[in-house]
């Protein structure tokens, strides 16, 4: 499809050349528009992939952290007499999984 396009694209402007309606140099710096273009749409699709990977880096450590403040939760509830020692294990066992 692409070669299809580049390929129509040099006649037309292989056409406009032999015309003279545009000179050598502006079709030197239409290809580097095109380039560009293509260079900008290239980054953007990299940029997009970093943030989604580092989106759900953090999720994941929120979650670690999330179970650990409950872990903490837990353990002072049995210090402090709250719940007996098989409910505590329970819980950390469900906690831990």
């Amino acid at each position: 499809m692409e070669f299809k396009v580049r390929r129509a694209i040099n006649r037309k402007l292989q056409s406009c050349l032999a015309t003279g309606l545009v000179g050598e140099w502006e079709v030197r710096a239409l290809w580097d528009w095109v380039f560009l273009f293509w260079l900008l749409i290239f980054a953007a699709i990299i940029a997009a992939v970093v943030w989604v990977v580092r989106s759900q880096r953090g999720n994941r450590t929120r979650l670690l952290e999330r179970r650990s403040d409950s872990l903490e939760i837990v353990e002072e509830r049995y210090a402090r007499g709250e719940i007996d020692r098989d409910e505590y294990l329970q819980k950390k066992r469900d906690l831990s999984d």
